[in-house]
């Protein structure tokens, strides 16, 4: 079976009282090319909420209990916060079947899971947990649940605040590749501050992972590899090359270092149907020019799905409108699309600078002023005077 996600909602979540979605490709079917969906909009607009729900779901249905501060999740003026994921599980023959979870939330201080909902060919099961962990998914269930668990586990991969890597001195990667007829999935996080000794099988998966790596590395930056230097005491330091001289990892841009922590899970998803990349702040660090070189090859052949957030409107120059999903401030109808009577014609970017940035519409454009902003500013250095 293949799983692709439908869409998602939110209730009660984080600063969405109500929002909801679904991808490009169950809304305008064979007339788009891949499922890659870009949520854009003002900061505190609600973009990370999405992808934290994402967050949460996989590790619920993958089995784990809920994170910890779970309760800061659910909306102050909610007793509960409801997040319903959309899906469609395909056979080997293409056939879709469409399946909904949802996942209720609930508790201040204890926060658990309330109750959990699965709807599929037209039957709905229900069941109360009252802890931390699924009644679905927790143990082994049946065959539907078993498919949702191992997708959760092994094919949906979602990355939050380490999309935004700060410094030089950490590199997670992650990563989902096959061994034999399984997939593997996982994150390694190297101290690229001195020499580090790897722990069990870390050395045979870095190996696979940089290999992935190099493959694409040097059609991104032209003459680029990185290897693994191994002293005789058995600690590796990673090393990128540039024309065969090599300098220590760490000494590359911050850019440099996050697109390596991403190209061999984006090796996978490019590549594999069952697939899904979500991640907060896709642009964070990345040359402008380069992210639309990225964008226009996952627009035009990415098999797998492809779901972010982003500030850096060089991105609206390079997907569809179909793609696209605005953020807005109104709680009650946080995720909005463009409309369709938009000419093909219409540079994305332009028309989004003007109807939504420079919208009189305050739930698109926010409260924001340049006058306000510069007063605020005069005034707290008054304190000082």
């Amino acid at each position: 079976m293949t799983v692709r996600i439908a869409g998602l909602s939110l209730k009660g979540f984080k600063n969405v009282r109500n929002g909801s979605f679904r991808m490009p490709e169950v809304l305008y079917a064979n007339e788009h090319p891949s499922d890659l969906l870009a949520i854009f909009g003002r900061n505190g607009s609600g973009k990370s909420a999405a992808i934290e729900a994402f967050d949460l779901l996989q590790r619920v249905m993958s089995g784990s209990c809920l994170p910890g501060r779970t309760h800061d999740l659910v909306n102050i003026d909610s007793e509960k916060a409801e997040i319903t994921l959309f899906l469609l599980c395909e056979d080997e023959e293409g056939r879709s079947e469409p399946v909904s979870y949802l996942l209720s939330i609930a508790g201040r201080s204890d926060a658990h899971i309330e109750s959990e909902r699965i709807t599929y060919r037209g039957k709905t099961i229900e069941k109360r947990s009252g802890t931390g962990s699924s009644a679905f998914f927790k143990e082994a269930g049946n065959q539907l649940t078993a498919e949702l668990k191992e997708y959760a586990r092994t094919s949906m991969i979602v990355i939050q605040g380490e999309g935004r890597i700060d410094s030089r001195t950490m590199l997670p990667l992650h990563f989902l590749r096959y061994d034999g007829r399984h997939k593997v999935k996982g994150r390694l996080v190297l101290d690229l501050s001195s020499p580090f000794m790897p722990q069990g099988d870390e050395e045979d998966n870095l190996n696979e992972v940089i290999s992935d790596i190099n493959s694409v590395l040097g059609t991104i930056i032209p003459n680029m590899t990185i290897r693994l230097e191994k002293s005789a005491d058995g600690r590796i330091t990673i090393q990128s090359l540039k024309n065969g001289t090599p300098i220590p990892l760490r000494s590359e841009s911050v850019g440099i270092i996050k697109l390596i922590s991403l190209i061999s899970v984006l090796v996978f998803v490019y590549n594999e149907r069952g697939s899904a990349l979500i991640i907060d702040e896709l642009d964070a660090s990345i040359y402008e020019y380069l992210l639309g070189e990225i964008m226009e090859v996952f627009r035009n052949g990415a098999a797998g799905q492809l779901i972010f957030t982003s500030h850096n409107l060089r991105v609206l120059e390079m997907i569809d409108r179909r793609s696209l999903i605005i953020s807005t401030s109104d709680p009650d109808n946080k995720y909005i699309r463009l409309p369709d009577d938009i000419p093909d014609t219409e540079n994305l970017r332009n028309y989004y600078l003007r109807t939504v940035l420079l919208s009189n519409d305050k739930a698109l454009s926010g409260e924001t002023d340049p006058h306000d902003i510069a007063r605020a500013l005069r005034k707290a250095w008054r304190r000082h005077e």
